[in-house]
């Protein structure tokens, strides 16, 4: 990807990156047309066989533009960080928010979690009722928006649109761990009862159609089914009839269903709101506490009736760091809502990540498929950072020790297998790994922080503990 970026000034998926056979890249870019393809296939092979010394040339100078793009500036250790810096971050960042629809001024909109934490915690510390805003709107939005699942629970990838109307409907486990924190910690800082709802709605979820038997997580649904996105989720206006023998006429004003439809296909609604349940109970002229129960009881009925379609395709890799993430949406929503459900779900997951997905101190990235239990795959920083830190929020909610203890000696293992004593930083890849054109350290958040990130938090609570 680093290549790529390199040379096109983007990167994205799909990726296509296009090496010597030693390995070293070229060419490359995300998605191209057939033709184009065909083309671009011809002129490589052409290049190759005709000028093989400026291929040879033009790669090496590639692989030392990736490798200093991956090198960091050594940290001086004088310097303190304040509250200004702080201030620095979020005043050209407040510029980008859009305070009518939530999230950033753009489409697609992504959740992107671990920057509304950030907020939410600004908002906090600094008294800051613009930071606050900025993340009351957001979370309403997207837990109103087509982008959350209103039957079934659990958000989207995305949204296409700048509204959080118009979903990609792929479900990820890592978005969903994350969302499951984040609306946990809100609801500390405002007890809406929304945000309760999407906590165990989403876990609900999570339980529901991403766990396996064996107490682990697998990574995401398909966005489409019988070949058609969003047809799992969708419903036509006399669909919402024939399923539901009373209330189909309240419960299409309250998830803005009509005849027309709202998504793809004609006819076919994505259910979203567009206000909470006291306006409209008001404006309906009933109780709200009725107009929940009816609206609670249709959901059933829907979901039920859902449950019989043909599912979306299921990716059933179970990954150590999105198992991690998921360890501490469990530790998270408990401390919250102090659930006993979710306290025990977090052990469970806890022991499937020891017993599972370590021998020792090391950790297996992938979690193989039934009929190859045997194998080893490897893991990288974001395993570790995020399996520490899921162990580290179960002894925060349990104070059982041996989770704390387990933590310390994964972090003692990744300082010792990833940690580059000149930056200050870890690597993404453990010294005893392959060899690859170039190692990176992963410095930037994006819809799932960075694992240096991960491990600073890491290291300063273990720092404070031990």
């Amino acid at each position: 990807m680093s290549a790529v970026q390199l040379m096109t000034g983007s990167g994205g998926w799909p990726l296509n990156c296009f090496c010597l056979p030693d390995q070293r890249p070229i060419y490359g870019g995300t998605y191209f047309r057939k033709n184009d393809w065909k083309s671009l296939l011809q002129n490589l092979a052409d290049f190759w066989r005709e000028k093989p010394d400026e291929a040879v040339a033009y790669a090496v100078r590639l692989t030392e533009g990736v490798n200093q793009t991956e090198q960091l500036v050594p940290v001086k250790e004088d310097i303190v960080f304040t509250r200004k810096d702080l201030e620095n971050i979020f005043i050209p960042w407040k510029r980008t928010f859009d305070l009518i629809d939530g999230g950033y001024n753009r489409a697609p909109k992504f959740p992107l979690p671990n920057n509304w934490q950030f907020m939410l915690r600004y908002a906090h510390l600094m008294k800051d009722d613009a930071a606050h805003a900025a993340v009351r709107i957001t979370l309403q939005k997207m837990a109103f928006g087509g982008i959350y699942d209103q039957i079934g629970g659990g958000f989207a990838r995305y949204s296409v649109d700048g509204k959080w109307h118009v979903p990609h409907i792929e479900k990820m486990l890592y978005d969903n761990a994350q969302l499951i924190s984040l609306y946990s910690e809100a609801y500390q800082y405002t007890p809406d009862p929304i945000y309760r709802d999407i906590v165990y709605e989403s876990l609900k979820f999570v339980e529901r159609e991403l766990s396996s038997s064996e107490n682990g997580f697998y990574s995401a649904l398909d966005a489409d089914s019988e070949g058609v996105e969003g047809k799992f989720y969708t419903f036509t206006r006399d669909q919402i009839k024939a399923i539901l023998d009373k209330d189909e006429d309240l419960f299409c004003i309250y998830y803005k269903i009509t005849d027309d439809g709202n998504w793809e296909e004609e006819r076919t609604n994505i259910l979203m709101r567009n206000m909470e349940d006291s306006e409209l109970s008001s404006q309906l002229g009933i109780g709200e506490m009725e107009l929940t129960d009816k609206i609670s009881e249709a959901k059933k009925i829907l979901l039920a009736a859902r449950a019989g379609r043909i599912r979306p395709g299921l990716d059933n890799k179970i990954l150590a760091s999105w198992n991690g993430m998921m360890l501490k949406a469990y530790t998270d929503a408990y401390r919250v809502f102090g659930e006993p459900e979710f306290l025990e779900k977090a052990k469970l997951s806890a022991s499937f990540i020891q017993n599972k997905l370590m021998a020792g101190n090391e950790i297996r990235r992938v979690y193989p498929s039934d009929n190859s239990r045997d194998e080893w795959s490897g893991a990288f920083l974001d395993d570790y950072a995020f399996v520490i830190d899921g162990l580290i929020g179960l002894y925060e909610a349990s104070f059982d020790e041996s989770y704390l203890y387990k933590a310390k000696q994964l972090a003692d293992y990744t300082i010792s297998d990833f940690y580059d004593t000149e930056s200050g930083m870890f690597f993404y890849t453990p010294n005893t790994g392959e060899q690859l054109i170039a190692r990176k350290q992963e410095i930037m958040d994006n819809v799932i922080p960075s694992s240096n990130s991960v491990m600073a938090n890491n290291l300063y609570k273990l720092g404070h503990l031990f």
